[in-house]
C-alpha cells in the first residue's frame, strides 16, 4: 500500500507538472544557467505578493541590483502561497526552480519537511550571526528549528489579534490588554458593551479558521507530537486530548455564545464589506485580523477618525493572566535547494540587503508590518508613523518583542498544515451554523481528519 501511495503521487506531480509547463505563469518559469554568461547570475525569485507588498519587493530588488553587479534578482510572480508550493514540489527538471521563495508562516512546516525543498539560512549563517541575532522578539524560533537556528529570514512581521475601538473601551471602562486575554473574555467584553448600550456589536470576526491554532499557541497548547513537530516529524495530532480538546471546547463555546446573543457580526458576514464598515461606523467595538490589515483599518477610517488598539490574539482558554505565547505571524523568504550554488549564494546576499533598516521601514509604512528588529522600529520614519498614524504599534512591537520564547509558544512545525485548516474551517462551520451540533463530536472529527491527513503524509513522506 505504502509503494502504491508513492507510485501515485509521483504521477500526480508528473501530471501537474505536465500541466503548468502547458499553461504557463506570469513571466516564465526558466531562466538561463548561471554563471554561463558574462552577465551578472540571475536570481529568481517566486512571489505571492500583491500590491502594495509587491511594489516593496520589487523596489527592494532594484535597489539590490543597483548596489553591485554580481547578481540580478527576478521576481515572478506565481500565485497564492499555496500554488507555489504545488509549483515548487511538482516541477520535474531543478533549473526551472527558482533560488527564492516566499512563505507563509502557517507554510513554514511544510516546506521545511518537504525532503530537499529548503536550504536551511544556517548554511550561510549562524544563530550568532548579527543578521540574524538581531532579529526582535519570538521571531527567530517561527522562522528558524527549535534550537532557535536559522531555516528562512522573516520578510513581513505580524501578529494575529484584534483592532479595538478604544474611545468605546475607554467609556465603558475596559482595559482590552487585560480584557481580551481568552475567549472567555472576549465573551465578558463584549456582553458588557452591548448590553451598556455601548455599541450594537461587540465583535465582527474573519471567520478564517487559522485563528483556533494561534489561540492555542497563545495558552501554550501544543497541538501534534514530538514538541510541535520541532524535536522530530510529528506522527500525532493531539487534538483528541484532554487538555486541546477543553481549549478548543472553550473556543468553539464561546464564540458560538456570541453568536447566539448577537453580540458578534453575524457569522458568515465579510470582512471587508460588513465587519470593516461596522467597525468604522463605532457600531463594532472590534474587528478580528492581522495587523497587516491596518492600512484598511486606517483607510476606513479616514473620514471619521478614532483610537485604535491592537491586541494580540487571545489565549483558547482562560489563564488568569496576559498570554505569554504571542505568536508571530507573517511571510518570510526561504533559499530554495535547486543545485545552483552561485545563485542560491546570490540569493543569500539579497536577504542580507532585505534586513536593513531602510527597506524594514519602506515595507511597513506601505503595508502595515511591524518591523523584525529593533532599529527597524527605531528608525525616523517607522516612529513617525508610530507617533501620528498607529500609536497601537508600539505596544504590539513590545509585546512581540517579550513574548515568551519558548518552543511550546509557537506554530507548530505542521507539514499538513493545509488539512488542518480545512478542518478548522469546517468546524467553524458547523458549530456557528447549527447552534444544536455537539461541540465535543465536532472536535472528535477535526482529530480524524487531520490525522487521516498526517498519516497519509507520513506514507508518502517518510
Amino acid at each position: 500500500m505504502k509503494k502504491m501511495k508513492k507510485m501515485l503521487a509521483l504521477m500526480l506531480a508528473m501530471l501537474m507538472a505536465l500541466s503548468l509547463v502547458a499553461c504557463g505563469d506570469k513571466g516564465g518559469s526558466s531562466k538561463p544557467d548561471s554563471g554561463k554568461s558574462d552577465g551578472p547570475v540571475e536570481v529568481l525569485v517566486w512571489s505571492a505578493f500583491q500590491a502594495p507588498i509587491d511594489a516593496e519587493l520589487q523596489a527592494a530588488a532594484d535597489a539590490f541590483n543597483a548596489s553591485q553587479d554580481k547578481y540580478k534578482v527576478k521576481i515572478q510572480f506565481q500565485g497564492q502561497f499555496t500554488e507555489i508550493f504545488t509549483k515548487l514540489t511538482t516541477t520535474l527538471n531543478q533549473k526551472d526552480l527558482p533560488e527564492l521563495t516566499v512563505v507563509s508562516t502557517e507554510l513554514a512546516g511544510t516546506y521545511a519537511m518537504a525532503e530537499g525543498l529548503i536550504r536551511p539560512l544556517s548554511h550561510y549563517c549562524s544563530a550568532d550571526d548579527e543578521v540574524w541575532a538581531k532579529l526582535n522578539g519570538n521571531l527567530k524560533y517561527v522562522w528558524g528549528n527549535g534550537d532557535g537556528d536559522p531555516i528562512y529570514y522573516p520578510y513581513g512581521n505580524s501578529l494575529y489579534g484584534s483592532f479595538v475601538n478604544a474611545e468605546i473601551f475607554e467609556a465603558a471602562g475596559i482595559d482590552p490588554y487585560t480584557a481580551l486575554t481568552s475567549t472567555k473574555g472576549l465573551y465578558e467584553a463584549c456582553k458588557k458593551l452591548v448590553d451598556g448600550g455601548y455599541c450594537k456589536y461587540g465583535i465582527g470576526v474573519d471567520s478564517w479558521g487559522g485563528f483556533v491554532w494561534y489561540a492555542l499557541a497563545a495558552a501554550g497548547i501544543q497541538v501534534m507530537d514530538n514538541n510541535n513537530g520541532r524535536d522530530g516529524i510529528p506522527t500525532k495530532m493531539l487534538l483528541d486530548t484532554p487538555e486541546v480538546s477543553a481549549a478548543l471546547y472553550d473556543y468553539f463555546y464561546y464564540f458560538r455564545k456570541m453568536q447566539q446573543e448577537g453580540l458578534m457580526v453575524p457569522y458568515g458576514s465579510s470582512w471587508g464589506d460588513e465587519v470593516l464598515p461596522a467597525f468604522a461606523n463605532g457600531s463594532c467595538a472590534v474587528a478580528t485580523g492581522s495587523i497587516a490589515a491596518f492600512i484598511r483599518v486606517e483607510t476606513a477610517l479616514a473620514a471619521d477618525p478614532f483610537a485604535v488598539a491592537y491586541v494580540p490574539c487571545w489565549s483558547a482558554v482562560d489563564l488568569g493572566s496576559i498570554p505569554e505565547g504571542y505568536s508571530a505571524s507573517g511571510t518570510g523568504l526561504g533559499i530554495v535547494e535547486n543545485g545552483d550554488e552561485e545563485a542560491m549564494e546570490g540569493a543569500w546576499e539579497f536577504i542580507k540587503f532585505t534586513s536593513n533598516p531602510e527597506f524594514q521601514e519602506s515595507l511597513c509604512l506601505a503595508s502595515g508590518y511591524l518591523p523584525v528588529t529593533k532599529e527597524g522600529y527605531e528608525s525616523a520614519g517607522y516612529q513617525d508613523f508610530v507617533t501620528n498614524r498607529f500609536p497601537a504599534a508600539a505596544k504590539a512591537f513590545e509585546l512581540q518583542q517579550n513574548a515568551a520564547i519558548d518552543a511550546k509558544h509557537i506554530n507548530p512545525l505542521n507539514p499538513v498544515n493545509n488539512a488542518c485548516q480545512d478542518a478548522t474551517q469546517e468546524a467553524w462551520s458547523m458549530i456557528m451554523t447549527d447552534l444544536t451540533c455537539d461541540i465535543n463530536e465536532v472536535i472528535a472529527t477535526m482529530q480524524k481528519d487531520t490525522q487521516i491527513a498526517l498519516d497519509l503524509w507520513l506514507d508518502t513522506n517518510t
